[in-house]
């Protein structure tokens, strides 16, 4: 059963990415990467030399959806599992390979949680790859100066009080 689209003042999980890092040229590994259905972000090369791609897999693949980090993570670990053998040694020989799990942080739920499961915690560590975690800051409205100086006016009175 789907789960219910988060609202918009709700935590919840973006997508999984796979980035790769390398001193060799990565188009070919991600032209077949594409070839497999996955969505390539980004192709290019950085200041330092290094070359630098990355991925996500889109809502459906394969006709289902997916929804969870768990389903995302086992989506991209099957594309590279399917890859040709010289796509495969360029992801093999690359200098940093990271699943980042991207999530919107918002001002409900007080806590958010989600997990990987250990057989793919093993598959991913089989890949040789790091998984990593980034959350993305709520949007803040700005406070109005005067309201501001106000809560800190009734906020310095209270603690004369005291």
């Amino acid at each position: 059963m789907p789960r219910k689209r988060p609202a918009d003042d709700e935590t919840h999980l973006l997508n999984v990415d796979l980035e790769v890092r390398s001193r060799k040229n990565l188009a070919p590994f991600a032209a077949a990467m594409e070839a497999l259905g996955v969505l390539a972000l980004t192709n290019a090369r950085w200041d330092d030399g290094e070359y630098f791609t990355n991925f996500e897999v889109e809502v459906y693949s394969n006709g289902r959806r997916i929804e969870t980090a768990d389903a995302k993570t086992r989506v991209l670990a099957d594309a590279l599992d399917a890859l040709p053998p010289t796509a495969r040694r360029l992801f093999d020989t690359a200098t940093r390979r990271t699943f980042d799990i991207g999530i919107q942080g918002e001002r409900k739920p007080v806590a958010f949680s989600l997990a990987l499961s250990p057989s793919t915690v093993k598959r991913v560590a089989a890949l040789n790859a790091e998984i990593a975690v980034t959350v993305y800051a709520a949007d803040r409205p700005a406070i109005p100066l005067e309201k501001l100086g106000k809560a800190l006016a009734v906020a310095k009175r209270k603690s004369k009080k005291r």
